[in-house]
């Protein structure tokens, strides 16, 4: 029946990563233009850092000639920050839109639930309308991101004299900017996001296997240094320096007030 219905394949353990595209084969059919490919995304960055991802996949898309959906992502209840969890999801939809990919919310009754199938009025509306939103392109574009994509805006070694003992055995490459930490406002929220991929696609955010992290910044605190490496591998300097050059490695950091992202980006409606 595959000349009447369409068939969702998914990639290897549905991931997106650059090396599980490339080890996926699209499998032939007996029928033309019947076939989807499906991964499953479950990034947390709510900004204009998240293009990497959707960049990769678009590009696969376009080499298989199959279109790509993702069949599952959305948030928690757990999100670092539960009122963004709206803003995450319009800018979500429209960025993927952007690069002709869909999306299908996981919804699964529990922590990722949204809709309340017992009782309607109590689903969650704000990240309902904000997926419709997201249709309209409402997306969030941080201004003060600062994108490191250059060997010259990185050191060998780490932060602390700890971690470059450690670390140089591995090879890790930490932040710098002209021999400074980079300068940050005080008191407001820093967003780290990391695209990593080829032969630096297991390398860390200092010690946690991660691509996306915040925090707080503490009100004393002026600068940031973030060290990268992975604990699997040696990754010798000049190998960090060509995944730059190639766009296979780079860190986003974002400095933000929650109150003006949730504030002026996105107007959340009650559903009539």
């Amino acid at each position: 029946n595959n000349e009447n219905r369409i068939l969702m394949v998914p990639t290897l353990i549905d991931k997106y990563n650059e090396q599980m595209l490339k080890a996926f084969a699209v499998p032939e059919d007996t029928a033309e233009d019947r076939l989807i490919v499906q991964v499953h995304a479950y990034s947390k960055v709510f900004s204009q850092a998240i293009e990497d991802d959707f960049i990769l996949m678009e590009t696969y898309s376009k080499q298989w000639r199959v279109p790509i959906v993702i069949g599952e992502f959305g948030t928690t209840t757990k999100y670092f920050e539960p009122s963004l969890r709206a803003v995450h999801a319009s800018n979500y939809i429209a960025r993927a839109a952007e690069h002709g990919i869909k999306c299908i919310w996981w919804d699964n009754g529990g922590d990722f639930g949204i809709i309340n199938r017992t009782d309607y009025s109590k689903s969650d509306k704000e990240i309902i309308d904000a997926l419709f939103l997201g249709l309209e392109g409402m997306k969030c574009e941080l201004d003060n991101e600062i994108i490191l994509a250059n060997p010259e805006n990185y050191t060998a070694g780490g932060v602390r004299e700890k971690e470059i003992v450690v670390n140089q055995f591995w090879g890790s490459f930490t932040t710098d900017s002209e021999g400074e930490a980079i300068a940050i406002p005080k008191g407001s929220k820093c967003m780290l996001s990391l695209t990593a991929q080829g032969e630096t696609s297991e390398v860390w955010l200092g010690n946690v296997k991660a691509l996306f992290w915040t925090c707080d910044v503490p009100e004393e605190a002026c600068s940031v240094r973030v060290s990268m490496y992975s604990p699997f591998t040696s990754i010798p300097g000049d190998v960090f320096n060509q995944s730059l050059q190639d766009g296979k490695l780079k860190l986003s950091i974002s400095v933000f007030d929650l109150e003006d992202v949730y504030g002026t980006f996105i107007p959340i409606y009650s559903l009539q």
